[in-house]
């Protein structure tokens, strides 16, 4: 027998499958996925096996594989046909894809060792290897034994331990008692007492019976335990052979059940799934994952940041009794997240819900994918290999034969064009909230009482204080430039090619486009609507507003969120709990904030400078706040105050109507005509190397992308980028395959010149 197998060595020059036999005593234990130790280039290292034949056509001299690594089957098929199609997509290393399927615990180096539970019951030969010892290691010098040790694993008498972690027949979960009987009520909030309270009458709750009972977050529960009021213990989670799913009584209007009709009619193609009734979303949720389940079937459920994916799991566990659900994110303790694994690994599950780091994982069953906001930027992999979530998504729905439903507050240009080319099911249930909402033209504020706060928000601030309310000040500050400004007719100066926002560069002195590289000297920038020459530099952030906000109200309680005052698991735990708990009046922050509008006691929003979003340099900037200003709107009972220069934009107008369709219809007919996506693809290619000759690579490329492609596509550039110190192209065309062999071919022709060809097929930023 004979494996392919490819090398864990980071170069595009060994990307490719190397031939070793298969020792006889390793046959039954090497499968495709499997991880080998190889000799390679006189040396041994780690290797996939991505191919296993009784032949080969290979004539040279075959090495013997020398070590395996796993005793059992690490990857699916359907794992490595997905590292094969992102590898190929992202023209990433394939041992980079192949990464990807593997948690972390399992990417380092450790040890198998097992331990006995228990010495009756365990059978004799498999209690010899143990001569007297509680635990040995599990390596190849126990291969005729991996059978029966399987089977004393699964009995229970066994356990595989993994330097410190553990996997057996026992599940451990934590339970919440009081620790403290002579509390201090004084000391606590409403809903702290709460709980309390309920754990006097009822001792011995797990977190999530907790939650639900108390209508608390899992966050203030921890909190509570870390501040020495409750004690945790352990318990073995005794699960019953047989467990019966209990699908949840689900009731819908006469307009609801249209949308859950047209949902059964489809069968083949996704779902765009558009609503801001919050609830009738999460019934119509559980409803369809109900459907699924008694089909013994399994649910994905994706979500884009980790607070998501805690609400989404904590909302499915207290409504569907006896579902197995597992929660996979990064702030879950390695441990826990170990035993999840295992879990899902042997199929010992039904819902996982996850951020984007789980959408790997080896589900076998899978019979529907739900993705929460399937466009949000967090689902773009930042690191090599830089794949997108929502293809990954796509891949595994259509692979598995599975419904895959796109959950939505808010139109979402990409996927309604889906839609109108007819290759999703549109799904949209829209209500009309009667809010208080006010548009307030930042130019005719006179006499406002700062640079950034108008005198009608002032007023809604003072009236939500006194309603006992928190408000949120909402301001997406760029960090990476000014916006250029006219100072006589307030115009947003911007590339006349690309239709961008212009940056200034102080050092150059002159306005530039991050797209294709246009610039205009300072003294030669020329308003094209009023002609002036008197610009301003428009660069307001959080640190400004708090100042003016401390100012204005110098007695009330003001928090600040944002990536530098929350950077860890912590602090935004510390910051939900205190607005769950009202400790805060003012919340200010970027747009961070938009995902923590659930609360009850959240009185306003306001988005201050909403339309300043226009001028990042970014052609999705309409559509991202057209978004944002549908997230307030959908908050019932909450008042929305919207600040800007341009709030005449057709993107603000229409999500104050609510009127996505007009909105899709002027945007896309702008993409279209810039071609922007949806309709064309856009991808950057990035050239390193001396000054000279990355240019002359740069233009190079450029010539021939001319030359060879049709007139449909686009290129623009070569502009040099300070942060990566090379030249960035950007590519607007739906012709991948022959764009990827172009780099190829230019990558030889300068690999003389010690020239580096960076592609991004899903860019994040254009800067």
């Amino acid at each position: 027998m004979f494996a392919k197998v490819v090398v864990d060595v980071r170069s595009s020059n060994v990307d490719i499958m190397y031939t070793y036999f298969i020792p006889d005593k390793f046959i039954d234990y090497i499968f495709i996925g499997s991880r080998v130790l190889v000799n390679f280039n006189l040396r041994d290292i780690l290797g996939y096996v991505i191919e296993i034949s009784e032949e080969t056509e290979y004539s040279g001299k075959i090495k013997e594989i020398i070590d395996v690594l796993d005793f059992d089957k690490q990857l699916t098929q359907e794992q490595i046909e997905l590292a094969l199609k992102i590898s190929h997509e992202t023209r990433s290393l394939l041992v980079s894809s192949l990464d990807l399927m593997y948690p972390s615990f399992l990417k380092t180096k450790y040890r198998k060792f097992l331990k006995v539970i228990n010495y009756e019951s365990l059978d004799a030969n498999i209690a010899l290897l143990f001569k007297e010892k509680d635990r040995i290691v599990l390596d190849s010098n126990l291969l005729d034994n991996i059978p029966n040790i399987n089977k004393e694993v699964k009995k229970g008498n066994l356990e595989i331990i993994y330097d410190n972690y553990h996997y057996g027949k026992n599940k451990y979960t934590n339970k919440y008692s009081i620790k403290k009987e002579n509390i201090n009520f004084d000391l606590l909030t409403k809903k702290r007492k709460r709980i309390i309270n309920f754990l006097r009458e009822n001792d011995n709750k797990d977190i999530n019976q907790i939650s639900t009972a108390c209508d608390c977050s899992y966050f203030l529960i921890k909190d509570l335990a870390n501040k020495g009021y409750l004690t945790i213990n352990k318990e073995i989670v005794i699960e019953s052979e047989e467990k019966t799913f209990y699908r949840p009584i689900i009731n819908y209007s006469f307009d609801e059940k249209e949308v859950k009709d047209k949902y059964l009619l489809n069968t083949k193609k996704p779902y765009l799934f558009v609503t801001n009734d919050l609830e009738f979303r999460d019934k119509f949720i559980l409803d369809i994952i109900s459907e699924v389940l008694l089909n013994n079937k399994q649910v994905l459920v994706v979500t884009k940041s980790i607070l998501q994916s805690f609400e989404v799991s904590n909302f499915l566990e207290s409504h569907l009794f006896n579902a197995v659900i597992y929660n996979f994110n990064s702030a879950i303790p390695t441990s826990e997240y170990f035993d999840n694994y295992i879990q899902v690994k042997y199929q010992n599950v039904d819902i996982v819900v996850t951020t984007m780091s789980g959408i790997f994982l080896p589900l076998e069953k899978i019979g529907l994918v739900i993705m929460y906001e399937e466009n949000d930027i967090n689902y773009i992999n930042e690191k090599s290999p830089k794949y997108s979530s929502l293809e990954v998504i796509k891949f595994r729905a259509d692979y598995n034969n599975a419904k895959l439903v796109f959950v939505n507050e808010a139109i979402c240009v990409e996927n309604y064009y889906q839609y109108y080319i007819n290759k999703y099911t549109f799904l949209s249930y829209i209500k009309k909230y009667d809010n208080e909402k006010f548009l307030i033209n930042m130019r005719n504020e006179v006499a406002k009482p700062s640079y950034l706060m108008s005198s009608l928000l002032v007023k809604k601030i003072n009236q939500t204080l006194n309603n006992n309310k928190i408000s949120f000040l909402i301001l997406n500050q760029k960090n990476y430039s000014e916006t250029i400004i006219c100072k006589s007719c307030s115009t947003v100066l911007k590339c006349p090619n690309c239709l961008v926002s212009l940056s200034f560069n102080k050092e150059q002195n002159e306005a530039k486009c991050h797209y294709c590289g246009y610039s205009v000297k300072k003294e030669e920038i020329t308003c094209k609507k009023c002609g002036s020459h008197d610009f301003a530099l428009f660069d307001l952030g959080l640190e400004k507003l708090s100042e003016e906000i401390n100012e204005l109200f110098p007695n009330v309680k003001i928090i600040q969120i944002d990536s530098d005052t929350v950077n860890n698991q912590i602090e935004y735990d510390q910051t939900v709990i205190s607005i769950e708990e009202n400790q805060e009046q003012i919340v200010i922050g970027t747009n961070i904030l938009l995902d923590l509008l659930d609360y009850e006691n959240i009185g306003l929003v306001a988005l201050i400078n909403a339309d300043n979003i226009l001028n990042n340099s970014d052609y999705k900037s309409s559509q991202i706040l057209y978004q944002n200003i549908s997230k307030v709107m959908n908050r019932k009972d909450v008042i929305g105050v919207f600040q800007g220069y341009n709030i005449g934009h057709y993107s603000v107008t229409y999500a104050i109507e609510g009127d996505y369709f007009n909105f899709y219809t002027k945007e896309i007919e702008f993409r279209n005509n810039l071609k922007y996506p949806p309709k064309y693809e856009i991808m950057r290619l990035i050239i390193l190397g001396p000054y000279k000759d990355m240019y002359h690579a740069a233009n190079y490329f450029r010539k021939v992308y001319k030359n060879i492609l049709d007139d449909e596509s686009d290129i623009l550039g070569p502009v040099y980028l300070r942060r990566y110190k090379g030249v960035q192209l950007v590519l607007k065309t739906n012709e991948f395959d022959r764009i990827s062999r172009l780099i190829n071919e230019v990558e030889k022709k300068f690999i003389a010149k010690n020239v580096t060809f960076k592609f991004e097929r899903y860019p994040k930023l254009f800067y």
